[in-house]
C-alpha cells in the first residue's frame, strides 16, 4: 500500500489539484528473475557487505546448476545454467531485491534534481527534496516534473539494468503523461529504450490498483466482488451453513477482494454510497436472501461493518503508519500539498486522500477539539502518536461519527 497512496498522492496534489505536468513511467523487465547474471549477483552482494561465508554458502545454490528438457521423445542432453535465481527458493526474492536495489542506486544515484521536487529548499541546511522513484520489488515507476528528466532517468536505469543482464521489457512497460493545461496542446512524445518506443496510456493498474483516480478502481474492484462471489454459488446455495460461518467466508473470499486498496481511495458522497449498496447487495448474494425478502441492515449485517466505515478507520492506520516511516518517500507525501504551480479550474473542492483523511480524524473527536486538527502541526502530532492514532481508529470502526463534519465532494 505504500507505493500505490506515495504514487495517488502524488497525482493528486500535483497534476490532478495543480496545474503542473507529471510523468510517469512504469518498468518491466524481460523475464526478470530468470535473467540476473550470477557473476554480477555475487559481486553485488560481496559490495553490499554480506559475509563471505554466507556469500560461500549461497554459491553452493548456485554453482554447476544444471537443467534438461522432458520431451515426449525422450531427456534432452544437460546443460549449464549461469542466469536467474532459482524459482521457488525463500532466499531467492531477497537476492533478487538487493541486485534491484543495486540497479536504482547506480542509475539514480545523483540525479535527484531531475525528479519532483516535493519539498523547497529552506537554506544550506535544509535541501529541497526530489522524488524520482517507487518501487516495490521489480514493479518499479519512475517519476519526473519534465519529459526530458523522465528519459534521462528511463535510458540511466536501462544501462545499469544492462550490467546485470535485466532488460527493459518496451512491450510491457507503460508510461503515464499527465500534461499541464499549457502544455496540453502539444504533440505527444513517446519514451524509447534500446528495443523500442513506449506506450503512453491515460491509467495503470499499478501493484494491483488503478492510480489515476478512485472511479476506474472502484469500478474494476466490485466487477472482482461478483466475480469472486458468483464462483462460490455453491456455498452461498447450501442450507446446512450456517449464516455466521457464511460471513465469515463472504469477509475472507469476497470483501478482501472489494477493498483491496480502499484505503488508499479519495470517494465522493456518491461513491460512498455506490460502494455501500453494493455490499449490501453483495452480502444478501452470499447470505442467500432473494431480494424480495424483507430484512432490515441490522440483521443484515449483524456485527459486520458497512466498507465505508471499514475505510475509514484503515484509512487513519495507514496514514499513520506511512507518516511514521521516515526512512520511506511516503512519510513526506502522506500530508504533502504541493506549494508551487496554480489551481486547476475547480479542482481545490475536489476530494483528495488529504481532505478525506481530515474529515475522518474530525469526525472521530469532540467538536471543541476537531478545529484543531485543521492546523498542520496538530495532524503531524497525531499521526506520529500511534496509541492516540488507534483510539481515533476505534471510534471510527463504532461507526461513532460528528455529524456537523461536512463531506468533502467533488464538482
Amino acid at each position: 500500500m505504500e507505493p500505490i497512496l506515495a504514487l495517488r498522492r502524488l497525482i493528486e496534489e500535483i497534476s490532478t489539484k495543480k496545474d503542473l505536468s507529471l510523468f510517469v513511467i512504469f518498468v518491466d523487465f524481460f523475464k526478470a528473475f530468470d535473467s540476473v547474471h550470477r557473476g554480477r549477483m555475487f559481486s553485488i552482494l560481496s559490495a553490499y557487505g554480506i559475509p563471505e561465508e554466507t556469500i560461500a554458502a549461497i554459491r553452493c545454490m548456485y554453482d554447476n546448476s544444471k537443467g534438461f528438457v522432458a520431451t515426449e521423445d525422450g531427456d534432452t542432453e544437460t546443460f549449464n545454467i549461469n542466469v536467474g535465481v532459482l524459482q521457488g527458493d525463500t532466499l531467492a526474492p531477497f537476492l533478487f531485491i538487493i541486485v534491484v536495489d543495486y540497479i536504482l542506486r547506480q542509475a539514480l544515484g545523483g540525479c535527484q534534481e531531475l525528479g519532483v521536487e516535493i519539498q523547497k529548499r529552506c537554506g544550506s541546511r535544509v535541501p529541497a527534496k526530489h522524488l524520482t522513484d517507487l518501487d516495490f520489488a521489480d514493479d518499479i515507476a519512475l517519476v519526473a516534473s519534465v519529459w526530458e528528466n523522465a528519459q534521462t532517468l528511463l535510458a540511466n536505469v536501462e544501462k545499469a539494468a544492462l550490467e546485470v543482464n535485466l532488460r527493459i521489457n518496451n512491450g510491457k512497460t507503460k508510461a503515464m503523461c499527465l500534461h499541464s493545461v499549457a502544455d496540453e496542446s502539444s504533440p505527444v512524445q513517446n519514451f524509447t529504450v534500446s528495443s523500442g518506443s513506449i506506450e503512453n496510456v491515460t491509467n495503470f493498474c499499478y501493484l494491483g490498483s488503478f492510480v489515476r483516480n478512485s472511479e476506474e478502481d472502484l469500478r474494476q474492484r466490485i466487477g472482482q466482488a461478483w466475480t469472486a462471489t458468483s464462483k462460490l454459488w455453491q456455498i452461498w446455495k447450501a442450507n446446512d451453513i450456517s449464516r455466521p460461518l457464511k460471513r465469515r467466508l463472504f469477509r475472507s473470499t469476497v470483501e478482501s477482494v472489494l477493498l483491496y486498496g480502499s484505503q488508499c481511495w479519495s470517494l465522493t458522497k456518491l461513491q460512498t454510497q455506490r460502494l455501500d449498496g453494493t455490499y449490501t447487495r453483495l452480502l444478501r448474494k452470499a447470505l442467500n436472501i432473494p431480494w424480495a425478502t424483507h430484512i432490515t441492515n441490522a440483521e443484515l449485517y449483524d456485527k459486520l461493518k458497512p466498507p465505508s466505515v471499514t475505510i475509514r478507520s484503515r484509512r487513519m492506520m495507514l496514514a499513520g503508519h506511512c507518516y511514521r516511516r521516515k526512512d520511506q518517500p511516503v512519510s513526506d507525501l502522506v500530508l504533502f500539498e504541493a506549494s508551487h504551480g496554480k489551481f486547476r479550474t475547480g479542482q481545490h473542492a475536489r476530494t483528495t486522500f488529504l481532505k478525506q483523511l481530515k474529515s475522518d480524524l474530525r469526525k472521530t473527536t469532540s467538536a471543541a477539539v476537531a478545529n484543531a486538527l485543521t492546523e498542520m502541526n496538530e495532524m503531524q502530532s497525531l499521526l506520529d502518536d500511534r496509541r492516540r492514532l488507534r483510539r481515533h481508529a476505534a471510534v471510527a470502526r463504532a461507526n461513532i461519527v460528528n455529524e456537523d463534519e461536512p463531506e468533502y465532494d467533488s464538482d
